[in-house]
């Protein structure tokens, strides 16, 4: 049997998930008005499927990248992709240099595009 002290927990619970999912949708919303006023509009599918599914600590870091990002590409960019990159070019460039012509520098960059984006 549930207690009214129960009930009245779960009722709780659901007004605290309802206004989670109301604060996260509103950051949403603002991210999405700030990256098209900065990058055009309107944004791209992928950028726009990203936001629709992004968490509030995705959108916090998005809102800082926003800030110097050249390309709407580079506000996707999580650290752990960017040190991920880094790391290879870095490795490349000290033990194959031979390999880093321009053509494979853009492949890296696509590489990482295609990462930071989600379509990988």
């Amino acid at each position: 049997m549930i207690t009214a002290s129960e009930n009245h927990d779960e009722r709780t619970q659901k007004v605290l998930e309802l206004l989670e999912k109301i604060v996260v949708q509103a950051f949403r919303d603002l991210i999405t008005g700030q990256l098209e006023r900065r990058y055009g509009d309107p944004l791209p599918k992928w950028a726009k499927d990203r936001i629709a599914g992004a968490t509030y600590g995705e959108i916090k870091d998005w809102s800082i990248n926003l800030l110097e990002a050249p390309r709407l590409e580079d506000v996707f960019q999580s650290a752990l992709v960017r040190d991920f990159v880094v790391m290879i070019t870095s490795r490349l460039r000290e033990e194959y240099p031979e390999l880093l012509s321009d053509e494979n520098i853009q492949s890296l960059e696509a590489l990482q595009s295609a990462l930071e984006s989600g379509r990988i």
